[in-house]
């Protein structure tokens, strides 16, 4: 995979992506496999280098008096062509995992620890604020995305509930 590709190395120069390509462990995944377990301690941040991943979250719903019903929502189906990363909420803020990502295809991985990650940005802080920003972007449109499936839902829900009171 071509770095230049990778959203969280955009802005980078070539000797710069070469640093933290070498701070990553590449990792195979086989298919259906879960590579993130939400809830879990996490440090490390993932980078798609190839294969294809479902973002799931689980949600518990109340169906009955004291009766409550497990499901799993797909947030996100991520391909390594968009040069996507994923994790990067645990290895910013040593958080649980927020949600669960599963491998849906065979998976190769480049593993990135917080440790070596914040060792490499001690000695050149250019490469660290750009990386920072990076994953700040993604998070921001993550989060307008977020924001418009809230209201999207919200609206769904003000429509039922008022169809169901008339």
């Amino acid at each position: 995979m071509n770095g230049e590709k990778i959203l969280l190395f955009r802005d980078l120069q070539p000797d710069q992506i070469d640093r933290i390509m070498n701070l990553a462990r590449e990792e195979k995944v086989p298919a259906g496999e879960i590579i993130i377990q939400e809830g879990e301690k996490g440090n490390a941040l993932y980078i798609l280098k190839e294969g294809t991943v479902d973002i799931l979250k689980s949600i518990v719903l109340k169906v009955g008096e004291g009766i409550t019903q497990n499901k799993v929502k797909r947030l996100a189906r991520l391909r390594a062509e968009d040069g996507v990363f994923f994790g990067e909420m645990a290895f910013i803020g040593e958080e649980e995992r927020s949600a669960t990502v599963k491998a849906v295809t065979d998976c190769t991985l480049l593993a990135i620890e917080r440790r070596d990650f914040e060792k490499v940005a001690s000695q050149d802080c250019k490469l660290a604020y750009t990386i920072m920003v990076n994953i700040a972007k993604i998070l921001s449109h993550r989060l307008k995305q977020a924001n418009e499936d809230i209201a999207k839902l919200t609206t769904a829900l003000s429509i039922a509930i008022s169809s169901r009171i008339k």
